[in-house]
């Protein structure tokens, strides 16, 4: 859910939301839980001040902990210093 709230966030116009509209309904979301908040949490205990982590890439972040799955993303800054998370980049 927090990805596809970023991603429309980050439109410029209509016809960007509408084409991230129709691309969205391809993919399930993933609600976030309270086992997903209390690990966003601890990531935020533990990076607040080192790496300044923005709150929707730690929710991203937990997320992917949570279902051990793997990362996409072009932002491995973002992620790269989060223990146990596996990224995939390009």
């Amino acid at each position: 859910m927090i990805t596809a709230a970023e991603i429309l966030h980050g439109a410029l116009d209509k016809a960007e939301l509408a084409k991230i509209n129709k691309h969205l309904v391809l993919y399930k979301m993933l609600d976030i839980n309270e086992e997903i908040s209390a690990i966003c949490i601890s990531l935020m205990k533990k990076y607040c001040l080192s790496h300044r982590p923005y709150i929707q890439d730690l929710f991203i972040a937990s997320t992917t902990l949570y279902h051990q799955t793997e990362l996409f993303t072009l932002n491995i800054k973002d992620f790269r210093y989060i223990e146990n998370i596996k990224l995939i980049v390009l």
